[in-house]
């Protein structure tokens, strides 16, 4: 079991190692590099970029002499400076091509060297060895007129971000299909916008206020904001995603699992215990309701406390609208961190509020007109190619660039689940396929 350095068709291994690599996070604007393309400088500023993730490596280098330590150190370095280097971890199985950013040594007598190597994992992710498992991954997803599936829901391994290759077809039987407003939209992990209220002034963006809650400015448990819900008599004052109704709330699948979380406090130490209220509604593709679930439980700290619920959506639900407040007269709670995610369990909470884990949108639209997808006009597909920064739409059976008519941010797919929603069809139907890399681009 070894530290496996491969460049220039030679190969040095440490035997004595720990290593560790960071967090990636990764976000900034890349419209404006997209060819084709004349507007991307005037969007927003947040989005996405495709940030190096660091692999630091300590270990030791040891020999019979002096003489025989410096030879060995020697052809490591020469390994080390001659590009980019395959590094494997064989005691993980895990594997990814690195530059070298730094290198430093420390004599220990008699022949001994410990040594600090510093990586820039510059394509693909410290992840499984590539002989086990194929190069690219697909995920597909059929969007309908009738809103029942909104994602294509694309896991990524690894610990670094990739950039995916999308294809949505238009499907030309049955009628055909009419894609009017055709967008995409990357939102990560957390299905929310704004989930820690920090964008907005009096009310959170992308959020409403059943009542009157109120906006705290300083006692947030990730940002500044948290909001003060409560209940005085038959009122409830409530935090609410969307609109607060309808077609208003999170665009969500039928008949599919989602978890739901939130931080909830009680306003301090001396203060009595609250009861928070959870109400889902659920609505469907016209906007009517079809029915809610009230979920209500105790809080006991006056330090956040995360509050978890697993739901089902009903087999005719398109929306989803969840409210926050307190259960019970003269109660008063603090909430902050909203999520929801497809799945039974909650995961580590994202906060959409700050510009990395803003969701990310590609609109097929010229200067706020949207230019329609239609077979009726032989248009049958959409690509988009992020990892190239390219358009393309068919038409008549030919592929040709569709920059001009684009407008958007491309983006990354980060490791772990990505929920990417799709504008669903006036009629019709779209068979959206995702391709990403497994490992390395």
């Amino acid at each position: 079991m070894a530290l496996i350095f491969t460049a220039g068709g030679k190969t040095e291994t440490l035997d004595h190692y720990s290593i560790k690599s960071s967090s990636q996070r990764a976000r900034t604007n890349v419209t404006s590099g997209i060819a084709a393309s004349s507007r991307g400088a005037t969007l927003h500023t947040y989005g996405q970029r495709d940030e190096p993730q660091k692999i630091r490596v300590d270990g030791v280098v040891k020999a019979a002499s002096g003489t025989a330590l410096d030879a060995a150190f020697d052809g490591l370095v020469e390994v080390l400076n001659s590009g980019p280097i395959l590094l494997e971890d064989t005691v993980r199985n895990k594997f990814g091509i690195v530059h070298k950013l730094g290198l430093s040594r420390q004599f220990v007598p008699p022949s001994l060297y410990r040594i600090t190597l510093d990586f820039a994992l510059i394509e693909g992710t410290w992840s499984d060895n590539p002989d086990d498992s194929p190069l690219t991954y697909q995920t597909t997803a059929t969007v309908g007129s009738t809103k029942l599936v909104r994602y294509a829901h694309v896991t990524l391994g690894g610990t670094a971000p990739a950039f995916p290759y999308f294809k949505i077809e238009l499907t030309s039987s049955g009628g055909g299909t009419n894609w009017a407003q055709p967008w995409i939209e990357w939102r990560g992990r957390n299905l929310l916008k704004n989930s820690s209220f920090e964008e907005g002034a009096s009310t959170p963006t992308h959020w409403s206020f059943a009542s009157t809650p109120v906006l705290q400015p300083h006692y947030g448990r990730s940002g500044a904001r948290c909001v003060r819900v409560s209940r005085s008599g038959a009122t409830y004052n409530m935090v609410t995603y969307g609109s607060g109704s309808g077609s208003g709330g999170l665009e969500i699948d039928a008949s599919t699992q989602y978890a739901m979380s939130f931080y909830a406090r009680k306003l301090g130490l001396a203060y009595a215990n609250a009861n928070y209220r959870l109400e889902l509604e659920y609505y469907d593709a016209s906007g009517a309701s079809i029915s809610n679930d009230v979920l209500a439980n105790t809080v006991t700290s006056h330090l956040w406390a995360r509050i978890t619920s697993a739901f089902t959506t009903p087999a005719t639900c398109a929306y989803l609208v969840p409210r926050i407040g307190c259960n019970a007269d003269g109660e008063s709670l603090d909430i902050d961190d909203v999520q929801v995610e497809k799945g039974a369990t909650a995961s580590s909470f994202v906060d959409t509020s700050i510009a990395e884990n803003r969701h990310v949108a590609v609109r097929r639209l010229v200067e706020g007109a949207w230019d329609d997808l239609i077979t009726s006009a032989t248009e049958t597909e959409w690509v988009i190619d992020a990892r190239n920064r390219r358009f393309r739409s068919r038409a008549s059976g030919n592929l040709s660039d569709d920059g001009d008519v684009v407008e958007g941010k491309l983006f990354d797919l980060y490791p772990g689940l990505n929920h990417v929603y799709v504008n669903a069809p006036s009629t019709g139907t779209l068979t959206v396929t995702v391709d990403h890399p497994s490992e390395y681009y």
